[in-house]
């Protein structure tokens, strides 16, 4: 076994293949790098999206106890029938109750763009 040259087709093909290979090597780096990019812009906008409808609703959920409380104080008030207020408190109770959900469905949603814009940056 010794150490030469070696000239000829093959030599001048596998030297073409080695120059691509470390030609293509930067090229694959560079798109990782934009995919890597793209995927944490996709997922930052995600969280933002995620943390407004997490406002609304929170928002929603203040509204549905304010509307609550001015029912209920039109009825210790005795400004409106029994039967009305009734009504009235029945729907109020139907709306924060759904208000509510909403809110922590959205606390419960806003969880997962969190953690996939934690694991696109290198989280754990």
């Amino acid at each position: 076994m010794g150490i030469g040259w070696q000239f000829g087709l093959e030599s001048t093909a596998s030297h073409r293949r080695s120059v691509a290979t470390f030609e293509e090597t930067p090229l694959d780096a560079k798109k990782l790098e934009l995919r890597i990019v793209s995927q944490i812009c996709i997922r930052l906008a995600r969280l933002q999206a995620s943390r407004a409808a997490m406002t609304a609703a929170q928002r929603q959920l203040e509204a549905g106890e304010e509307a609550m409380k001015l029912t209920e104080s039109r009825y210790k008030a005795g400004a409106a029938l029994l039967d009305e207020l009734l009504d009235e408190l029945l729907g109020r109770e139907a709306d924060l109750a759904a208000a509510r959900t909403a809110s922590l469905n959205s606390i419960i949603s806003h969880n997962q763009p969190r953690f996939d814009l934690i694991l696109s940056v290198g989280g754990p």
